[in-house]
Formats: structure tokens, C-alpha cells, sequence
């Protein structure tokens, strides 16, 4: 037990008796208590008394009890009281759970599970959290820590996910309140944060949540995050421009259709991702269908009269599993009238051959010229390097970003994009009461950095100054 909550196993919070610590954190502890006359096992979060005075940290702190007792889901903990103590400390009182956090059962399941498991608990996080932004609340820390996993017999699979910490939650004001988070302050956890997190925490909204959420089935269905990175620079700057792998490629018994549902959670263009009750809502109709491979993963192969696609069924599908890793369900139907038909219409790279021989012998070498430097065009375009991204971060931040004709670019943390090829990029970074700070970066690769800035050395004072103090009466003596 940590010295800084003295000897509080031993006391008392209101009705409730401490039986013993659960864990510690460097905001504070966690402690498991029983109320006196319900009986009722209860989980205490108290707040470091070092933090007492921090009114920042200790508002946050109640931050989260207030958020989390606005939304009233049960894929969220229930809180049952907060407020501080004799002393000072603050408390929040909380349902206790018996269980493992998500983070645990991928560590025992080998860092991934069943694609089943995943829709069946990732439809709960998400109705959870469709709850809280109905409220106006935005998590901003969604992580595998921070969901529980308890048994509850109610509902499909015998077990609930919970979704916990609302610690540094946005409360979205409906008069648009600046809240207690400065301009520019970046918070949350780097490898699951939305893009538009990544650049300020007043900028994450509902679709941040589902960003974060999309991140963790990534995680769930492949093993990995789809960014990894040795610094949080470059990896903050991996969210906001670079794609993700295929999730398909990584996990290919996912099937089609929910990957393409985690893609568009992880969409760079907040607008464009789904509403976590619209994930909540697909992930439903998916695992309700009972079939990873329906609809979406079908290949449909229509036989000719003579029956021989229906014998090289076996090899199409070898050969589709071996171009994109995707298992494929093949539903074989009898020709008919109509699919006759179409057998006797030349395929489409048929007619693309055809219409070019056609459009040759029509246009002479008119045509051919022209169709040669269609190519090269697009050749060029397929062959054009991407531009290199920039990403640079300072400390402190807010330090103003200055390009080589003096004109500012915004401030730091800030994401450039530059035409790649050789040579450098010369950009100076100022902020007031610090040397400016010359940077050289590269137009061959993509770089994120961060700069340390050096602050200025105090004036000294002068001989007036100095003859003043000195004029000054001397304190009057101990005596």
C-alpha cells in the first residue's frame, strides 16, 4: 500500500469499509470496500492527496464520476457516489467487477480472438458508447485496459463487455463550453487515437470514439494495431496520414464484410465513419447472419450447359484463396435460358481486344499515337511518387512553424506534406522566450520529429536596478 493514502485500508469512506487494494496508477488507487448495511462490494477510486490542490487534475478526476453517471447503459460502470473526504481526497465509488480487461484475454488468447467474439463484444462496446454520445459525452481514451470483460448470464455468450475510465471524458456543452482541456493540448493513448485527436483533444467528437473503437478491433481480429511506430511523434503522425494495412491480409477469416466495417471506422475523414450505433447496429446484422462467409464472400459460378465450370469449381476457389486470402463460400447455379445467352456474348477482355483492333484499323496511326500517349500519361501518373509527410512536434508546444520565405505554417504539432525528391526542407521554429530552433529535413522519406527548444536566458539586471534594491530599508532583525 502506497504511503501517500496513509493508512486508508483502515478507514472509513461514508458507509462503505476499505477491504483491500485492487491496484494503483500514478493519478491514484483503487480499492475494494463493502457498504455497511446492504452488504454491497463496492470498487473506491481515490485521487493521490498530492493532487489535492491541482484543481485541474482534481476537476478532471471528478470529471470522469460525473460523465459516467450521466449515461445510463450497462455496458458502462455504474457509478453510485463521488465527492471528497474529511481530508480533501476525492473519491468515486463505483460497482465492482469480477472479471479480466480485454487487454487480459488477448494476452491469454495469443492476442487475437474468433471473429465471432469480436462482433459479439464489440457490438456491446459499441452500443455503449452510442449511449454516452447520446449524452454528449466522448470517451477520448478508449483502449483494451479500459474494457472489462464480466460474466452475465443475460446476454448472448454468457459475458458482458464494460466499458471503464471515463477520467479524461468530453463533455460536449450544448452552448459549446471551452471545458477544462487547453487549445492544442494532446490527450489520450497514441496508438488509439483518431487523427483529429492526434492534433488537438478539444477536436475529438463522438467519431473519435469510433476511430479508437475501430483500432481495437483491429487489434482484436489481427493481433496487431494497424500504426506502430519507435516515437509518439511518428506514430501520431501515422494516424493522421498514413492507410492501414488490409485487415484482410492480416486476418483473412474475418470475411469481407466486417473488415470492410473496421476500414470505414478507421476512415481519416471523421464525416465518413459510422456512428458507433450504426457499427453497433452492422455488428448485429453481421453476427446475426451466422455466417462469416454470406452474401459479400460468395463467389457465384455459373456453369455452362456442358456442366465444366462445375468441375473446375474446386480449383477457382484454390485460386481465389491464393490471390487475396480470402475464405470464399461458392454457390453453383444451373444454367438457364438467359445464362445461355450471355455465354455467346464475347467476355469483356474479348471485346476489349476486339475493339482495339477495331480502333486501330479505323483511326490508322492517328489512333495509335494517341493511345500511346494516353499510356504514358498514365504510366506517369501510376509511377509518380507520393508526397513525403511531415510531422513535427516540439516541447513546449505551440512553438510558431516559419518556411524558408518567412511565412508561418501554423503551429506545432503540425502535419506538412512536401513533393518528394531530393535535396532538403529548411523551416525555423520560434516561440517566444526561446531561441528559434533551424531545422533540416529530408524530401526523400517521410519524418516525424520531435524538437526540444532551448528558452532564453534571464535578462540581468542593471547597476540601477541593483543601486535601488540596495537603497531599499533592511528587514527589521529577529531581535
Amino acid at each position: 500500500m502506497s504511503s501517500s493514502q496513509g493508512t486508508v485500508v483502515d478507514k472509513r469512506i461514508g458507509h462503505y469499509q476499505i477491504v483491500r487494494m485492487l491496484g494503483s496508477g500514478g493519478m491514484g488507487q483503487v480499492f475494494e470496500a463493502v457498504h455497511d448495511q446492504m452488504k454491497r462490494r463496492a470498487a473506491i477510486k481515490l485521487l493521490h492527496k498530492r493532487f489535492a490542490h491541482n484543481r485541474q487534475i482534481a476537476t478532471r478526476f471528478l470529471n470522469e464520476a460525473k460523465a459516467t453517471s450521466m449515461v445510463e447503459h450497462p455496458g458502462i460502470v455504474h457509478i453510485y457516489e463521488f465527492g471528497q473526504t474529511d481530508d480533501g481526497t476525492a473519491f468515486i465509488v463505483m460497482e465492482y467487477l469480477s472479471g479480466e480487461t480485454l487487454r487480459q484475454r488477448l494476452d491469454a488468447q495469443g492476442g487475437k480472438l474468433p471473429p465471432e467474439a469480436v462482433m459479439r463484444l464489440g457490438r456491446q462496446m459499441a452500443s455503449a458508447l452510442h449511449a454516452a454520445h447520446e449524452k454528449n459525452i466522448v470517451h477520448r481514451d478508449l483502449k483494451p485496459v479500459n474494457v472489462m470483460i464480466v460474466r452475465d448470464p443475460e446476454t448472448t455468450g454468457g459475458e458482458r463487455s464494460k466499458i471503464l475510465d471515463f477520467g479524461l471524458a468530453k463533455i460536449i456543452e450544448p452552448e459549446g463550453g471551452e471545458g477544462i482541456t487547453n487549445t492544442g493540448t494532446i490527450l489520450g493513448t497514441p496508438a488509439y487515437m483518431a487523427p483529429e485527436q492526434c492534433k488537438s483533444a478539444r477536436a475529438a467528437d463522438p467519431k473519435s470514439d469510433v476511430y479508437s473503437l475501430g483500432v481495437i478491433f483491429y487489434e482484436m481480429l489481427s493481433s496487431e494495431i494497424p500504426f506502430d511506430a519507435d516515437t509518439d511523434a511518428e506514430l501520431l503522425s501515422k494516424h493522421m496520414f498514413a492507410d492501414p494495412p488490409p485487415l484482410l491480409s492480416k486476418a483473412p477469416n474475418c470475411g469481407v464484410a466486417l473488415a470492410a466495417l473496421v476500414h470505414r471506422m478507421l476512415d481519416k475523414d471523421s464525416v465518413s465513419r459510422p456512428s458507433a450505433g450504426e457499427v453497433a447496429s452492422e455488428l448485429q446484422q453481421l453476427y446475426g447472419a451466422g455466417s462469416l462467409s454470406t452474401s459479400s464472400n460468395a463467389v457465384v459460378v455459373a456453369p455452362a450447359s456442358d456442366g465444366s465450370s462445375r468441375r473446375n469449381v474446386v480449383k477457382d476457389v484454390a485460386t481465389a484463396r491464393a490471390t487475396d486470402g480470402v475464405p470464399q463460400e461458392v454457390v453453383v447455379h444451373e444454367p438457364t435460358a438467359k445464362t445461355e445467352r450471355l455465354a455467346a456474348v464475347p467476355s469483356r477482355s474479348g471485346r476489349a481486344s476486339l475493339w482495339f483492333v477495331l480502333s486501330v484499323i479505323l483511326c490508322g496511326t492517328l489512333g495509335a499515337v494517341a493511345w500511346q500517349i494516353k499510356g504514358q500519361a498514365l504510366y506517369a501518373e501510376l509511377t509518380k511518387k507520393p508526397p513525403v509527410r511531415l510531422s513535427i512536434a516540439s516541447i513546449p508546444a505551440e512553438a510558431e512553424v516559419i518556411d524558408e520565405n518567412g511565412q508561418s505554417l501554423g503551429k506545432t504539432p503540425l502535419a506538412l506534406e512536401r513533393p518528394a525528391g531530393p535535396g532538403v526542407v529548411m523551416l525555423t521554429l520560434r516561440l517566444a522566450g526561446h531561441r528559434d530552433k533551424l531545422l533540416e529535413l529530408p524530401l526523400s522519406t517521410d519524418v516525424a520529429t520531435t524538437e526540444r527548444l532551448d528558452p532564453l536566458p534571464l535578462p540581468q539586471a542593471s547597476e540601477s536596478t541593483d543601486a535601488s534594491v540596495s537603497d531599499l530599508p533592511a528587514p527589521p532583525s529577529a531581535d
